[in-house]
């Protein structure tokens, strides 16, 4: 029973987003990681019952899909209507980012009500796939609120460009303490 529980475990911690194992850093290693098309990747890995492998990192077929392919590439295009570069950055309030995700959830719900059998779903599956995507949607929305998502790169890329300066400063200041002849 112990061995069931880890290996479930093992499984839904694999779901979750997995580092590169390459250190990167600077705009486009921020903006790749906040990135929320990789948001959308880890909905279509649970639907499709991919887990990760971190050892050879890549996604391997564990589970069964929760949908077929047809029902896949529907409920994506719902999510991606949500998750996408443009909410993210935008500066939404908590009216709003609820009023979107009301709107996600209806439309996940009428979808899956009127469709599950040709999308191949289990009746037990269904709050399943509705609780992963509008739980999902919903902490990608956040990242928008009050413009979290944009001060965060801006506070990156500033601290980013301040070390460059710095180094840069540093490098001028030994190459003229050499002109005069100071230190080399």
């Amino acid at each position: 029973m112990a061995d069931a529980y880890n290996e479930e475990q093992e499984m839904y911690q694999n779901y979750l987003p997995q580092p590169t194992g390459r250190k990167e850093y600077g705009e486009a290693a921020l903006v790749e990681r906040l990135d929320p098309y990789k948001i959308l990747e880890q909905i279509s890995h649970f639907l499709k019952g991919e887990i990760y492998k971190p050892s050879e990192d890549i996604w391997e077929q564990k589970l069964e899909p929760l949908v077929n392919n047809l029902g896949h590439n529907r409920l994506m295009m719902c999510a991606a209507s949500i998750i996408n570069q443009n909410t993210t950055l935008s500066d939404l309030d908590d009216f709003e980012i609820g009023r979107m995700c009301q709107f996600l959830a209806d439309r996940i719900i009428r979808l899956l009500f009127l469709e599950w059998e040709d999308f191949k779903i289990r009746r037990e599956n269904l709050d399943i796939i509705w609780e992963n995507i509008c739980d999902t949607a919903y902490m990608a929305l956040k990242r928008a609120k009050n413009r979290g998502e944009m001060k965060a790169i801006k506070t990156a890329v500033s601290s980013q460009e301040m070390v460059h300066i710095r180094d840069n400063l540093q490098q001028d200041t030994k190459k003229k303490m050499w002109a005069f002849g100071g230190n080399k």
